[in-house]
């Protein structure tokens, strides 16, 4: 409680503000938690938001976190990672099919082909020609 003293009179008045702001007088003013010791880390930029999230880090390049304080891979490095995904898939395609047309087994029979293909699962494939 603080007290003000007008005309020999004593007020009282409340230093309780809601979270977020701090007694300033007679108001609560907002806290700005990007004014002084910026709670970003590495070069972020700290912007200023209402309470309950108070601020915010928008990280640079090769940082996150909620302060920018954990270094995660940059775009190079994510890019060569995709595009190293991206051939493994391609080439593991390749090799399924290559597999699966040297196990293939083909009977004609009049406008009937049947083949027959043992991969840990037994398929048949039936296609008619007229």
């Amino acid at each position: 409680m603080f007290r003000k003293h007008v005309n020999q009179k004593v007020f009282l008045y409340s230093s309780r503000c809601p979270a977020g702001t701090y007694p300033n007088g007679y108001n609560c003013l907002p806290i700005d938690y990007c004014a002084r010791d910026t709670p970003c880390f590495d070069g972020a930029t700290c912007i200023t938001k209402p309470h309950p999230e108070n601020f915010t880090c928008v990280c640079p390049p090769r940082w996150t976190g909620r302060l920018c304080d954990v270094q995660g891979p940059g775009p190079v490095v994510m890019a060569g990672l995709t595009t190293s995904f991206i051939i493994i898939i391609i080439v593991s395609i390749f090799v399924v099919l290559g597999e699966l047309s040297a196990q293939a087994g083909v009977v004609q029979s009049g406008g009937l082909t049947v083949a027959s293909v043992d991969f840990n699962v037994q398929m048949v494939y039936l296609q008619l020609h007229q």
